[in-house]
């Protein structure tokens, strides 16, 4: 099992298959509509406090996995004068 699967779950039978953190019930946009907002990791905790400070910085590393593999790829099939979008 990948990573990313440890750390975000997704079926249809939970919130119609929007992607939650594992073991919940709460969608992953729900940290990220919490952060754009300003509230901070502190105040998702506080929104959420069954979830952990180490569950939500495994989710930010596996965003930034996951966004470095993709300029990765972007730039290997695009050469250096690749812009992202």
């Amino acid at each position: 099992m990948s990573r990313e699967y440890e750390i975000i779950m997704r079926s249809s039978g939970i919130i119609a298959g929007i992607p939650v953190i594992s073991g919940t019930r709460i969608p992953i946009e729900n940290l990220v509509e919490a952060l754009k907002a300003g509230r901070g990791i502190e105040g998702f905790l506080t929104d959420y406090p069954m979830i952990t400070e180490v569950q939500i910085t495994n989710l930010l590393v596996l965003a930034l996995e996951l966004v470095v593999d993709r300029r990765e790829r972007l730039m290997d099939s695009s050469g250096p004068e690749a812009t992202l979008p």
